[in-house]
């Protein structure tokens, strides 16, 4: 008996040559591996489209909260420069004297009256009075640069 090698095919109850039916399920399987790369690559760029739209919103949120806190900044800054000019006013020199003549009825002293009390001994006195002599002269060369100055002393008339 002499066998030879043949391809056996297999047949289904309907005489059908399942060979086919092999080439199908192999072309089915690709297409559904094809379809499976798709959704793959889909729900990957689904996924970087919802991020990039997360933090685009996130961005444009985090704006304009800038810039209400940049608008409440000025508003303080108005407000702080407003309070710093009302103390200035309130502060002045020529508020404060409108209010103490006006309100606390206060005068300026008609007369200066100066008193010097000396502890020291007699002959202390004598041994210090050119060095004295030379602070008085200092002093007094002081006061007339104020005067001239234009500044107010108690007692003048300015």
């Amino acid at each position: 008996m002499n066998k030879l090698l043949q391809t056996s095919y297999k047949y289904d109850y309907n005489y059908n040559n399942l060979k086919n039916e092999d080439k199908k399920s192999k072309n089915n399987r690709s297409v559904t591996r094809v379809v499976f790369t798709y959704l793959i690559v889909i729900i990957i760029m689904g996924t970087c489209i919802v991020a990039y739209l997360s933090q685009t919103l996130t961005i444009t949120h985090l704006s304009y909260k800038v810039n209400e806190l940049q608008n409440e900044l000025q508003k303080i800054d108005k407000e702080n420069h407003e309070l710093s000019l009302e103390l200035a006013r309130a502060t002045s020199l020529s508020k404060i004297e409108k209010i103490a003549r006006n309100e606390l009825h206060m005068v300026e002293p008609e007369k200066t009256e100066i008193i010097v009390l000396n502890n020291n001994d007699t002959d202390i006195s004598n041994k210090n009075k050119n060095s004295d002599r030379d602070k008085i002269f200092f002093l007094h060369f002081i006061d007339k640069i104020i005067d001239r100055i234009g500044t107010v002393k108690a007692g003048s008339r300015k």
